[in-house]
């Protein structure tokens, strides 16, 4: 054999020292100071901890948050799915030394084969036995010759001639390759698996220990929060690795003395490989260059099977880790939110609420105890009463009680609410949408692909636990609010006490029915009534405050508890599938629910149709004839009719002042109350703007009568506090002569008397005069319809075309009297912008009513009609469903009545009250009531009331100038009108019905009338 082993084996444990191992060692300390650095982090669990009391809770909560948030940060940094380039990547050294020394010797060797070659071995099996029976036996046939040939030689006493054994013929680098390189590359490959689950190992160990600390955290926590008594001991010990580290250093030492061992069974096989190559035990086709490919291929999968299996491992155990992390993290954050929410709503409640609560106290405390004071003289008695009743009255009704109420609603305690579930629904939202679920908690093997499933959190979540949250963070907000809602009506009825008290002794010493003694003990005990309800609402305070904490803890324990509940792992797995399943079922449910559905509404359709088919067409046909005018009925307004217009004045008339007040039909000039006219506001300030800027800008606003054009302009003005000076018309009823128009126009805008317009231009345009804002109103009251009867609006239209450098028109005209006047003189030809009132939407409607309502601060109670009483799914209802459907109910009766006009919403609103108690609005239904009998008034009325629409009022005497007919006469039909209740009159002017507005647009529009 001429092979130098003691050479080999020296060369390759020089190679692998210099460049194999090296490789390993650095993937160890990389490993080593990443570990090193999240224990240090880790570390600081034990005084976390040890802080965590009373008086720190939030403190402790948020410095856990921020460890987790680093922990989490590094977690991320070191592990990815992606398991990028395997060790192969760095031995490019070693693979070219390896091959180096492979190519350094011979090609091919040719050998003697030994004598083992020719006879089987104890370990052979039955094949290689009857090879080499058979490989002797053609030995022995081809040296036959060379033996009778000895055999003579000795015969005649001479030296035979040796005779060898066969030689074979040895691919050398090729079996270098495979039976050194490769083996050197395979066995190798389980210290390449240690520093994987060296990793493995230590990364568990302290995922084990921060769940222990976690766990201990959690639990001292809880009993904190569940139990004021002392806490126990709760400790655990910082994390100590200076034994993993240890094993870290062990682990290098182990790796050289596997490498001996493994180089020195390589050098072994290699030898009795080398004895054995190119003969019938290795064949050369087994070391063929085709299998030196494949061995290296072999290995080179080997090795990234190993690199990315293990890489699962340690990214799957990272992602469980880091999926605790994530979870725990969003806990405490959720618990400190709830620390800062409970504390926020409790400051809120004592130091704005009840010092205001407690003045109201020492307030009535004082004069009642002034009273006990006072002497038994009558006379004595009433002074102070009234005394008592003005500064009571300046004190806390004017004062103190409507700035206590003001005050417990500004402290928003809802918006917490709102606040904390916003935090909760954005935690959970920012959670991860994909992390590694995997069916152990070992993580000491390889992990392969298909090992792994992918869940997310987000989703996991959203689907078990936000729905629950929030359906009970919902029904507190309801409770809040009742909470809040009856502190307001006590306070509201603290002053009623008192001064009811105050009243009643009055009249008991004014109508002697009670002497100086008793009056007093009257004051005296209403006073304690009232005490009383302060101390009520204190107590109302206080539940408020404790029933805030306690009702949002119950859904956030929850929550929270469903979080730990995913750091388990068969917990996950669980719910992944349970949404999978959920979703399948759901589908099914829904196509099934549709198809039921279909023949349901199918089928009753069709009966009803056919059934009902005649008496629709016959009613619709009937309807149409009465709307056209083609069917005649007695042009009179039915009962129903009367009893409503006269019952809106008495239910109005009723109502408490306040209320009155906040739905009077009159143009608004508080922000609180304005809505819906965003656009319009931004049209109005782009006009306002280009007139600043030097352009032509004279702005008319359009809409229909109520629809809000003085309240636009009001909040308008409010907002954009113009430095220059604005002046306001409001042309009340028609203005027919030019000396009118003038005086009107002059008296306000330039302070002179003048009778021509150029006079009153040459003011505007002065030097010396300053600019202008002027909102005129009402255009539709300067001209007539008649021939010349636009002599007014011309004189306008020149004064806004002369003055606009120096004055910002503002005008308004009603719809239909732009929309005559767009037809006979082009109005639009005069104004730069046009700002049109669009209509408002039913939901606009209904929060403009809703949102004046909840200023009064009453209670609204929808009555059931009596056609709900036989409806069965209504009646299986609780209350409040009920309700919120009759409130719907009514909503969509009043939008069609008002058909977008706020006025006239307003107005109905009102006329809809049946009955007003000390904290609640009770509304009724609004009644059907049939207009057709408008369809059948005479044509010469129509004619009254389209004039009396276009100019939005008119006088007798403007009437007999627009038709020509006589002033008496016309008198006789507008007298007729205002009987019917169609038209009303203010003063000398005559208008259009408010409540009958809307439908008499509609019946005009139906005889083509108006468009």
């Amino acid at each position: 054999m001429n092979e130098n082993l003691g050479k080999i084996k020296d060369t390759l444990k020089q190679i692998v020292e210099q460049e194999f191992l090296p490789h390993l060692f650095s993937r160890v300390d990389s490993h080593e100071q990443f570990f090193s650095e999240l224990s240090e982090m880790i570390g600081d669990y034990s005084n976390l901890i040890e802080k965590l009391n009373y008086e720190n809770e939030y403190n402790s909560i948020e410095d856990i948050v921020e460890l987790y948030k680093r922990i989490l940060e590094k977690l991320e940094s070191r592990f990815y799915l992606e398991a990028g380039e395997s060790l192969l990547s760095d031995l490019e050294s070693f693979d070219k030394k390896i091959n180096s020394f492979i190519s350094e010797t011979e090609e091919t060797r040719i050998e003697t084969q030994t004598k083992e070659r020719f006879y089987f071995q104890q370990d052979e099996n039955l094949y290689f036995r009857i090879l080499k029976f058979l490989k002797r036996i053609l030995f022995n046939l081809s040296v036959i010759s060379a033996r009778i040939k000895n055999g003579f030689l000795k015969l005649f006493k001479k030296p035979t001639e040796e005779f060898a054994n066969w030689n074979h013929l040895i691919p050398l680098r090729n079996l270098r390759s495979i039976y050194l390189k490769s083996p050197l590359y395979f066995e190798h490959s389980e210290l390449y698996k240690k520093t994987f689950s060296i990793q493995s190992n230590s990364l568990l160990s302290l995922k084990n220990y921060t769940e222990q600390a976690e766990n201990i955290f959690r639990e001292k926590h809880l009993h904190l929060i569940e139990s004021k008594n002392e806490l126990p001991n709760y400790k655990i010990s910082k994390f100590t690795y200076s034994d993993i580290i240890k094993s870290f250093d062990d682990v290098k030492d182990e790796f050289k003395k596997r490498s001996d061992e493994i180089i020195d069974k390589i050098i072994t096989d290699y030898s009795d490989a080398y004895l054995k190559a190119g003969t019938i035990e290795l064949t050369s086709r087994k070391l063929s260059s085709q299998e030196v490919n494949e061995s290296e291929k072999e290995f080179e999968k080997l090795y990234k099977n190993i690199h990315k299996r293990w890489n699962n491992t340690l990214f799957a155990l990272a992602d469980d880790w880091r999926m605790d992390y994530e979870l725990y993290l969003t806990r405490y954050k959720l618990i400190g939110e709830y620390i800062k929410t409970t504390s926020v709503v409790s400051e809120k409640i004592n130091k704005n609420v009840k010092p205001s609560i407690n003045s109201i106290n020492n307030a009535i405390s004082d004069v009642k105890d002034r009273f006990g004071t006072l002497k038994q003289s009558s006379s004595e008695i009433k002074d102070y009463i009234t005394k008592s009743r003005h500064n009571l009255k300046t004190t806390l009704t004017e004062k103190l009680i409507p700035f206590t109420s003001d005050a417990l609603l500004k402290q928003d305690i809802l918006y917490n609410i709102d606040e904390l579930e916003d935090t909760v629904e954005k935690s959970i939202s920012e959670l991860s949408d994909k992390r590694a679920l995997v069916k152990t908690d070992a993580y000491d093997d390889e992990i392969k692909d298909s090992e792994i499933s992918f869940v997310s959190l987000q989703e996991m979540l959203s689907y078990s636990c936000l729905p629950e949250f929030k359906s009970r963070v919902l029904k507190t907000k309801a409770e809040q609010s009742l909470k809040i809602q009856k502190v307001l009506n006590d306070l509201l009825e603290i002053d009623q006490i008192f001064d009811f008290s105050l009243d009643s002794a009055q009249i008991m010493l004014k109508e002697k029915k009670g002497d100086a003694t008793e009056a007093k003990q009257v004051v005296i005990d209403g006073f304690d009534r009232a005490i009383k309800k302060i101390d009520d609402i204190n107590d109302q305070l206080l539940n408020l405050n404790n029933s805030f904490a306690q009702n949002i803890k119950e859904p956030l324990d929850q929550l929270n508890e469903d979080l730990i509940k995913l750091t388990f792992t068969e917990s996950a797995f669980e719910l992944k599938l349970e949404i999978a399943k959920d979703r399948a079922l759901q589908k099914s449910r829904e196509l099934r629910k549709e198809t039921i559905q279909k023949i349901q509404n199918t089928l009753p359709h069709i009966f009803s149709l056919v059934k009902e088919g005649y008496y629709r067409f016959t009613k619709l046909y009937s309807t149409t004839r009465k709307l056209i005018g083609f069917e005649k009925t007695v042009a009179t307004i039915k009962l129903e009719v009367s009893n409503f217009l006269s019952e809106t004045v008495e239910a109005i008339n009723k109502l408490p002042f306040v209320y009155q007040r906040l739905f009077t039909v009159e143009p608004i000039g508080d922000e609180r109350l304005f809505f819906g006219r965003d656009e319009e506001l931004v049209n109005l300030s782009i006009a306002y703007d280009n007139w600043s800027a030097g352009k032509f800008s004279p702005t008319i606003i359009i809409g229909e009568k109520g629809s809000g054009a003085t309240s636009l302009i009001n909040v308008f003005i409010k907002k954009k506090r113009f430095k220059n000076k604005t002046i306001r018309i409001s042309i009340k009823e028609s203005v027919q002569s030019k000396e009118d128009f003038i005086n009107l126009i002059s008296g306000e805008l330039a302070r002179i008397e003048t009778g021509e317009l150029q006079d009153l231009i040459k003011t505007v345009n002065n030097k010396n005069s300053e600019k202008k804002i002027v909102v005129l109103e009402n255009l539709q009251h300067l001209f007539l319809r008649k021939v010349n009867g636009f002599e007014n609006l011309k004189l306008l239209f020149e004064l806004i075309s002369e003055t606009n450098e120096n004055v910002f028109w503002i005008t308004t005209c009603t719809i239909y009297g732009y929309r005559y006047l767009q037809k006979t003189i082009s109005i639009t030809d005069y104004f730069a912008n046009e700002v049109e009132l669009g209509e408002l939407d039913d939901n606009q409607i209904i929060d403009i009513i809703l949102k004046r309502h909840r200023v009064s601060g009453y209670d609204i109670y929808f009555e059931e009609p009596e056609s709900f009483h036989s409806n069965k799914n209504f009646q299986k209802l609780s209350d409040e469903e009920k309700q919120t459907q009759l409130e719907k109910n009514y909503f969509s009766m009043l939008n069609k009545f008002a058909d977008s006009n706020i006025s006239l919403a307003l107005l109905f609103w009102v006329r809809s009250t049946t009955a007003i108690s000390s904290d609640k609005i009770t509304i009724g239904q609004l009644p059907k009531i049939d207009f057709s009998f408008l369809s059948a008034l005479p044509n010469e009325k129509f004619f009254v009331i389209n004039l009396l629409l276009i100019h939005d009022g008119l006088t007798e005497e403007d009437v007999s100038s627009i038709n020509g007919i006589s002033v008496e006469r016309n008198r006789r039909l507008l007298i007729a009108l205002e009987d019917d209740g169609i038209i009303v009159r203010n003063s000398k002017l005559f208008l259009i019905n408010p409540l009958l507005y809307r439908p008499i647009v509609e019946v005009l529009r139906a005889k083509n009338i108006i468009n």
